[in-house]
C-alpha cells in the first residue's frame, strides 16, 4: 500500500496541473501581501499606529480584502492536483496496467490518499508562507479591518452582541484561541482550510469514478456549491435583518475556512456538510470496487 500511495504521489508531483494549482495558490498569497503592502503605504502614510496587524492582512483573512476572490478561485483550484488523474489513467490506457501490478482496492486507495495529500500542500505551503511573510513586513499591533483594539465597539464584535440580526452563533469561533495568540488562530484556519481542500478533492475523484467519459464537468460541482451557498446565505442574512425572529445561520461554506469569517457559523452545518461528502465518498470507492469484482466475473466466466 506504501509503495502504491509513493508511485501516485511521484505521478502527481510531476504533472502540469500540480504544477499550476501549487503556481496558482502561491500567486494568489504573494499577491495578496503585495495588495496589502501597497494599500498600507497609501493609506497610513507615516502613522504607523494604523497599520494593520500582520494577522489581519494574512491572505486567509476574510477582512483582507482579496479573500472574497479567493473563494472562486478554491473550487477550480482544488480538482487540478489529482483529482481528475483516474480519468487521465483511462485515457491513456494505463488503468488495466495498474490494476494488474496491483489489487484494485489498493489502486482505488492509493489514488485517494495522495489526492488529499496533494490538496493539502497546494493550501498549507502557499498560506504558511504568507503568514510568515506578513509578520515579517507588519507589526503585531492587533488592528483589524474591522475594529483596533480597545475601541468601545472591540468586545461587542469578538462577543457577537453588536449585531442587527438573530443568531445563535454570534461570537467569533475559536474565541479563546484567538484571544491567546491571534497567529495560532490563523495557523488553525490554515490547517481547517488545507483539511477541506483535502476532502473536497477526493470527493471530486469520488465523482469520476461515475463521470469518467470528460474533465471539464468535474470542475462544476463544487462552485455551483460554492456559489450556490453564498446566494442562499445573503437571502438568509438579509431576512434576518428585516425579520426579528428569524435566527440566522451562515451557510456560506468558504466563511467556514476564512478567519474572521462572518458570523453566524454552526458547527452542526459544516460537520454536516462534511458527513455527506465522506459518506458519498464511501458510496463511491464501494461502487468502483464492486463494479470490478463483477467484471473480473464475467471475465472468469467467459475463460
Amino acid at each position: 500500500m506504501l509503495q502504491s500511495v509513493k508511485y501516485e504521489w511521484k505521478v502527481m508531483l510531476h504533472k502540469k496541473e500540480f504544477l499550476v494549482a501549487f503556481c496558482a495558490a502561491m500567486a494568489f498569497c504573494v499577491l495578496s501581501l503585495l495588495v496589502s503592502t501597497n494599500a498600507a503605504l497609501r493609506n497610513c502614510g507615516a502613522d504607523q499606529s494604523e497599520v494593520l496587524s500582520a494577522d489581519s492582512i494574512f491572505a486567509g483573512n476574510a477582512s483582507s480584502g482579496i479573500w472574497y476572490f479567493f473563494q472562486y478561485l478554491f473550487p477550480f483550484l482544488i480538482v487540478l492536483p489529482h483529482s481528475i488523474s483516474y480519468i487521465q489513467d483511462i485515457d491513456c490506457g494505463a488503468l488495466p496496467l495498474l490494476t494488474t501490478r496491483g489489487d484494485r482496492k489498493r489502486y482505488v486507495f492509493s489514488k485517494l490518499t495522495a489526492c488529499f495529500l496533494g490538496n493539502v500542500v497546494i493550501i498549507l505551503i502557499p498560506f504558511l508562507l504568507n503568514l510568515l511573510l506578513c509578520h515579517i513586513a507588519f507589526p503585531s499591533n492587533e488592528n483589524s479591518a474591522r475594529w483596533v483594539y480597545g475601541v468601545l465597539q472591540y468586545d461587542g464584535i469578538l462577543l457577537g452582541t453588536n449585531h442587527s440580526y438573530q443568531t445563535a452563533y454570534g461570537a467569533l469561533p475559536f474565541l479563546r484561541l484567538y484571544l491567546f495568540s491571534p497567529t495560532l488562530y490563523n495557523v488553525l484556519y490554515i490547517l481547517i482550510l488545507s483539511l477541506a481542500s483535502g476532502i473536497v478533492g477526493v470527493f471530486v475523484l469520488c465523482l469520476s469514478f461515475f463521470f469518467h467519459k470528460q474533465k471539464a464537468p468535474l470542475f462544476l460541482p463544487v462552485f455551483l456549491m460554492v456559489l450556490g451557498s453564498s446566494v442562499l446565505n445573503a437571502y438568509c442574512l438579509s431576512r434576518a435583518v428585516s425579520d426579528a425572529s428569524y435566527q440566522y445561520v451562515n451557510y456560506n461554506l468558504m466563511d467556514y475556512f476564512a478567519a474572521f469569517g462572518y458570523r453566524g457559523q454552526s458547527p452542526y452545518y459544516i460537520l454536516g456538510v462534511a458527513a455527506v461528502l465522506l459518506v458519498f465518498c464511501a458510496f463511491a470507492v464501494r461502487h468502483v470496487l464492486r463494479a470490478d469484482e463483477q467484471l473480473g466475473g464475467v471475465k472468469r466466466a467467459a475463460r
